[in-house]
Protein backbone atom coordinates (compact mmCIF):
# COMPACT_ATOMS: atom_id res chain seq x y z
CA UNK A 1 0.00 0.00 0.00
CA UNK A 2 1.49 3.35 -0.95
CA UNK A 3 1.90 6.16 1.82
CA UNK A 4 -0.76 8.42 0.05
CA UNK A 5 -3.48 5.40 0.30
CA UNK A 6 -2.44 4.66 4.03
CA UNK A 7 -2.83 8.10 5.02
CA UNK A 8 -6.51 8.33 3.33
CA UNK A 9 -7.56 5.13 5.16
CA UNK A 10 -6.39 6.52 8.51
CA UNK A 11 -7.33 9.98 8.21
CA UNK A 12 -10.97 8.76 6.90
CA UNK A 13 -13.15 7.12 3.79
CA UNK A 14 -15.99 8.72 2.98
CA UNK A 15 -17.10 5.75 1.27
CA UNK A 16 -16.52 2.84 4.22
CA UNK A 17 -17.77 5.40 6.83
CA UNK A 18 -14.57 4.93 8.83
CA UNK A 19 -13.39 7.52 11.43
CA UNK A 20 -10.33 7.37 13.07
CA UNK A 21 -10.79 7.42 16.71
CA UNK A 22 -8.09 9.48 17.84
CA UNK A 23 -8.76 11.75 15.24
CA UNK A 24 -12.60 12.05 16.48
CA UNK A 25 -11.62 12.35 19.77
CA UNK A 26 -9.71 15.28 19.04
CA UNK A 27 -12.19 16.76 17.67
CA UNK A 28 -14.43 16.47 20.48
CA UNK A 29 -12.01 18.36 22.74
CA UNK A 30 -11.19 21.19 20.49
CA UNK A 31 -15.34 21.74 20.57
CA UNK A 32 -15.35 21.63 24.40
CA UNK A 33 -12.40 23.72 24.80
CA UNK A 34 -13.86 26.42 21.98
CA UNK A 35 -17.38 26.22 23.86
CA UNK A 36 -15.93 26.56 27.29
CA UNK A 37 -13.99 29.85 26.08
CA UNK A 38 -17.02 30.81 24.37
CA UNK A 39 -19.02 30.35 27.44
CA UNK A 40 -16.71 32.76 29.09
CA UNK A 41 -16.88 34.99 26.94
CA UNK A 42 -20.62 35.45 26.50
CA UNK A 43 -21.16 35.47 30.52
CA UNK A 44 -18.71 38.10 30.77
CA UNK A 45 -20.66 40.05 27.75
CA UNK A 46 -23.93 39.19 29.45
CA UNK A 47 -22.69 40.17 32.81
CA UNK A 48 -21.24 43.98 31.51
CA UNK A 49 -23.70 44.70 29.71
CA UNK A 50 -26.71 43.93 32.52
CA UNK A 51 -23.98 45.63 35.27
CA UNK A 52 -24.86 48.97 33.11
CA UNK A 53 -28.89 48.28 33.65
CA UNK A 54 -29.06 47.15 37.31
CA UNK A 55 -27.00 50.38 38.64
CA UNK A 56 -26.80 49.86 42.37
CA UNK A 57 -27.60 46.58 42.22
CA UNK A 58 -24.65 45.23 39.86
CA UNK A 59 -22.73 42.68 42.27
CA UNK A 60 -26.81 40.65 41.83
CA UNK A 61 -26.58 40.34 38.66
CA UNK A 62 -22.72 40.08 38.25
CA UNK A 63 -23.04 37.08 40.77
CA UNK A 64 -26.20 35.57 39.14
CA UNK A 65 -24.20 35.02 35.57
CA UNK A 66 -21.42 34.08 37.36
CA UNK A 67 -23.51 30.86 38.78
CA UNK A 68 -25.68 30.36 35.89
CA UNK A 69 -22.61 30.31 33.61
CA UNK A 70 -20.59 28.09 36.37
CA UNK A 71 -23.97 25.75 35.78
CA UNK A 72 -23.67 25.58 32.28
CA UNK A 73 -19.93 24.93 32.24
CA UNK A 74 -21.12 21.58 34.50
CA UNK A 75 -23.41 21.21 31.57
CA UNK A 76 -21.49 21.18 28.99
CA UNK A 77 -18.15 19.13 30.58
CA UNK A 78 -21.49 16.25 31.64
CA UNK A 79 -22.53 16.00 27.99
CA UNK A 80 -19.41 15.76 26.50
CA UNK A 81 -18.63 13.19 29.10
CA UNK A 82 -22.09 11.93 28.63
CA UNK A 83 -21.62 11.14 25.11
CA UNK A 84 -18.07 9.71 25.10
CA UNK A 85 -19.84 7.01 27.46
CA UNK A 86 -22.30 6.90 25.25
CA UNK A 87 -20.42 6.08 21.97
CA UNK A 88 -19.55 3.05 23.75
CA UNK A 89 -22.83 1.66 23.86
CA UNK A 90 -25.19 -0.67 22.06
CA UNK A 91 -27.82 1.76 20.73
CA UNK A 92 -30.53 0.78 22.81
CA UNK A 93 -28.23 1.30 26.15
CA UNK A 94 -27.16 4.93 24.42
CA UNK A 95 -30.55 6.04 24.18
CA UNK A 96 -31.52 5.48 27.77
CA UNK A 97 -28.40 6.37 28.78
CA UNK A 98 -28.29 10.03 26.96
CA UNK A 99 -32.12 10.11 27.91
CA UNK A 100 -31.12 9.88 31.96
CA UNK A 101 -28.14 12.41 31.40
CA UNK A 102 -30.49 15.11 30.12
CA UNK A 103 -32.85 14.93 32.68
CA UNK A 104 -29.41 14.88 34.75
CA UNK A 105 -28.54 18.58 33.25
CA UNK A 106 -32.41 19.97 33.34
CA UNK A 107 -31.93 18.93 37.08
CA UNK A 108 -28.59 21.18 37.31
CA UNK A 109 -30.26 23.74 35.69
CA UNK A 110 -33.46 23.39 38.08
CA UNK A 111 -31.44 23.53 41.22
CA UNK A 112 -29.19 26.58 40.06
CA UNK A 113 -32.53 28.84 39.05
CA UNK A 114 -33.89 27.37 42.73
CA UNK A 115 -30.24 28.67 44.49
CA UNK A 116 -30.69 31.80 42.84
CA UNK A 117 -34.78 31.95 43.96
CA UNK A 118 -33.55 30.94 47.66
CA UNK A 119 -31.22 33.96 47.82
CA UNK A 120 -32.54 36.90 45.79
CA UNK A 121 -30.07 39.40 47.80
CA UNK A 122 -27.60 37.59 46.57
CA UNK A 123 -28.03 36.37 43.17
CA UNK A 124 -30.58 38.41 40.32
CA UNK A 125 -32.11 35.06 39.18
CA UNK A 126 -32.45 37.18 35.42
CA UNK A 127 -28.87 36.81 35.51
CA UNK A 128 -28.48 33.07 36.46
CA UNK A 129 -31.15 32.77 33.45
CA UNK A 130 -28.37 34.44 31.19
CA UNK A 131 -25.53 32.26 32.77
CA UNK A 132 -27.38 29.12 32.12
CA UNK A 133 -28.39 30.22 28.67
CA UNK A 134 -24.99 31.60 27.58
CA UNK A 135 -24.47 27.79 26.83
CA UNK A 136 -26.64 28.28 23.81
CA UNK A 137 -25.31 31.16 22.36
CA UNK A 138 -21.72 29.44 22.32
CA UNK A 139 -23.35 26.05 20.79
CA UNK A 140 -24.09 28.87 17.75
CA UNK A 141 -20.90 30.76 18.34
CA UNK A 142 -18.52 27.88 18.33
CA UNK A 143 -17.49 27.78 14.49
CA UNK A 144 -16.41 31.18 15.06
CA UNK A 145 -15.10 30.55 18.37
CA UNK A 146 -13.09 28.24 16.58
CA UNK A 147 -11.89 29.89 13.68
CA UNK A 148 -10.65 32.68 16.32
CA UNK A 149 -8.70 30.08 18.20
CA UNK A 150 -7.00 28.92 15.47
CA UNK A 151 -6.13 32.22 13.77
CA UNK A 152 -4.70 33.37 16.81
CA UNK A 153 -2.68 30.54 17.15
CA UNK A 154 -1.22 30.88 13.72
CA UNK A 155 0.77 33.35 15.59
CA UNK A 156 3.10 31.01 17.68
Amino acid sequence: MSEDNLRETVQGDEDTGYIDPEEDAMNAKETVRDMALGLVLCAMVFAAAGSLFMLREWYRWVLGVALGAAAAGLMLWHLYVSIDRALDMDADSATRYMKKSAIKRILIAAAVFAIGACFPKVFHVFGVLAGVLSLKFTAYLQPLTHKAINYLNKGR
